[in-house]
């Protein structure tokens, strides 16, 4: 028994050295990680549907990560606009936009006239008598989408805008706010290289930040929101066009609804291809866009304006003739 006493110390050295030469992967995944939560769990057993019959999930705000780094503030400013304007007048709306979003992004269709017309209510905490015209999931395609990547991480595919919005509205109040996604696909099994490798694979993620500059997944913001994601003010020219045009391709008009593997990946190509497409010193400065008459900014000639238009324009048509080809 001495004599193994005294070997001890002796095979604890020779096990820090081993230790100390092992390659940095082993001694990473040798590590004791955290303890999956019930939540993780639940994620990561989470069965995926299909397209005719999504499986659907209600998950917090707060549990979202985007998969990309930037949104147009000025399309979520616009929205958030309309809700302060719809509360100064409260009593007279008959169906509060932001009410009648909720619902949409829930696939259960618009809001019931005279059920969210109640000064003070927010997302997070809507009136007693809050009602939509459908069942949840009933329109599954204006649902938004996720995937379930490493340890339950909950990654939003497609509904930046839209969820940012909420998290914004209301003064902030709606970070908790629980609303029903459509679940794409559940990488949970895949390590987080073999993950992103096939988030890129299959065009779930966008890795080029407002400037166009490339990123790294590890870069990608950690939650949603203005105070997180960066701006892409082309993205905001995409869906004010989008908007605004009175004669336009049903796939540029339908574009902020598109949903399906390509949909959201498609938006933000679409988006990168106007932003190289476009002569900046004929488009007016960002701070127009801001009153969202960008098109009436420049009012040093009505020709200057008119180029920009043009300009607009015929970037839209070679981007989609290219989209098609």
């Amino acid at each position: 028994m001495n004599r193994i006493l005294s070997r001890i110390p002796a095979l604890l050295l020779a096990l820090a050295c081993i230790a100390a030469f092992l390659p940095p992967a082993l001694a990473r995944d040798a590590a004791v990680a955290p303890a999956l939560s019930a939540r993780q769990q639940a994620l990561m057993a989470t069965v995926t549907g299909s397209a005719a019959h999504p499986r659907i999930l209600q998950v917090r705000l707060d549990e979202l990560h985007p998969t990309q780094p930037a949104i147009g503030y000025d399309q979520v400013y616009y929205k958030l606009g309309r809700y302060a304007t719809e509360e100064k007048h409260i009593a007279d709306i008959a169906k509060p936009k932001k009410f009648a979003d909720l619902c949409e992004a829930n696939g259960q269709g618009d809001v019931l006239p005279g059920t969210a017309n109640v000064a003070g209510a927010t997302l997070a905490t809507p009136p007693p008598g809050y009602r939509c015209k459908a069942a949840v999931g009933s329109r599954p395609d204006d649902m938004k989408t996720v995937v379930i990547g490493p340890r339950g991480t909950v990654y939003l595919t497609d509904g930046h805008h839209t969820f940012s919005t909420f998290w914004d509205a209301d003064g902030g109040r709606n970070h908790q706010l629980k609303v029903w996604v459509k679940v794409s696909d559940n990488f949970s099994a895949l390590g987080e290289t073999a993950f992103w490798a096939r988030m890129r694979a299959e065009n779930k993620v966008w890795l080029k930040n407002g400037r166009n500059q490339a990123i790294t997944p590890q870069q990608l913001p950690s939650a949603i929101g203005l105070a997180s994601l960066g701006d892409d003010p082309y993205r905001s020219l995409v869906s004010l066009r989008a908007r605004s045009a009175t004669s336009r391709p049903a796939r540029l008009r339908n574009f902020s609804n598109s949903t399906g593997p390509t949909g959201c990946a498609a938006n933000r190509r679409w988006t990168w291809r106007v932003s190289t497409c476009l002569i900046p010193s004929r488009m007016p400065a960002p701070s127009c866009w801001r009153r969202r008459r960008w098109w009436r900014c420049n009012r040093r000639s009505s020709s200057a304006a008119a180029s920009a238009r043009r300009t607009l324009a015929r970037c839209a048509k070679s981007t989609m003739q290219r989209s098609t080809n």
